[in-house]
């Protein structure tokens, strides 16, 4: 957006904004939502109309998942990991009938302390409170009874291997940022890259600027990460470049359909229908298939696990992977 605001201002005519809506999005409970703490709906129209930018919805039928999960799974060799992926497609495939490069704000948070929901005193703890926060599908115990400490002791390894060793609020924050920063991030401009390149359409992400990135990674995370406030320097040095409102709005993931359940609970039903041999082998299936009762109200985290066991094996089938 402050991109976009800068460009209004300068460039021959102002960029087109694209915006993603999900059927009821405005009904959403976000306050049992991790990432996706707010509704963009109205900050996306207020800063359209605030900054004289022509608004592309690109409205998403949830209908739609059983046909475009398999195609980001085609399409992302590195397995699809996270439910925005499915809004990252959308939003390419209408950018490209108008557009041959789009401005993406990946990177802001990365390096200016956005991520309200790993930096707190608890996730910054250690890996592995930052892991617990993400559930994990349940994995076949041939691979381990806990997969997330495994995960965890390798990140905690690579965190004492970049100089991170204390256990001060300062040195654990920082610990964290650079778990982010470097394993993170660049998952994100991977995502981005091959969504937008399956439609012949270029993402430039000016926060990745290399002189930019290098001033962020200089601030002291005290200073741009304060209680209740993410991204606290990067904020107070627009000011007066957004709408106020915008400007101070907490940090809100892309959107994702809350209502997939049943679309998810369909998808991983028929792989296991149809070609179970990879997901036998790689999860728990007792623990699986309680995942896919109907009569299961599903939170966000079990539809996380069911989005990325049905990625994995529509993945599986593109690409001729054979089960361990």
């Amino acid at each position: 957006t402050l991109v976009a605001s800068l460009a209004a201002r300068h460039a021959p005519a102002p960029p087109r904004a694209y915006t993603i809506a999900f059927p009821g999005q405005d009904r959403y409970d976000y306050a049992r939502s991790r990432i996706v703490v707010s509704d963009d709906t109205p900050f996306a129209r207020r800063a359209a109309e605030r900054l004289g930018l022509p608004q592309h919805w690109v409205r998403v039928p949830t209908a739609s998942i059983e046909q475009a999960l398999p195609e980001i799974a085609r399409i992302d060799d590195a397995v699809p990991a996270w439910e925005q992926q499915l809004a990252q497609h959308h939003l390419s495939r209408a950018a490209a009938a108008h557009d041959k490069a789009v401005l993406v704000g990946d990177a802001a948070d990365e390096t200016h302390y956005g991520y309200h929901f790993l930096l707190d005193p608890e996730a910054t703890r250690s890996p592995l409170h930052l892991l617990r926060r993400f559930p994990s599908a349940p994995c076949h115990p041939d691979w381990g009874a806990d997969v997330q400490a495994r995960f965890a002791r390798g990140y905690a390894e690579l965190q004492r291997a970049a100089g991170y060793e204390g256990d001060d609020p300062r040195t654990r924050t920082l610990a964290t940022a650079w778990l982010v920063l470097h394993r993170w991030l660049p998952r994100l401009l991977h995502d981005g890259d091959v969504h937008t390149m399956a439609f012949s359409l270029e993402a430039r992400v000016p926060f990745a600027d290399n002189a930019l990135v290098d001033l962020a990674l200089r601030v002291d995370p005290r200073r741009a990460f304060t209680p209740g406030r993410d991204k606290a320097l990067l904020r107070d040095a627009v000011a007066g470049l957004l709408p106020e409102e915008i400007r101070t709005r907490r940090k809100s993931a892309l959107p994702k359909d809350q209502r997939t359940a049943r679309a998810y609970q369909t998808l991983v039903r028929r792989c296991l229908h149809e070609d179970p041999a990879l997901l036998r082998a790689l999860c728990h299936e007792p623990a699986l298939r309680a995942l896919l009762d109907p009569r299961r109200l599903l939170d966000e985290g079990e539809r996380a696990v069911l989005f990325r066991v049905a990625a994995v094996a529509h993945w599986a089938r593109a690409y001729d992977v054979a089960p361990p």
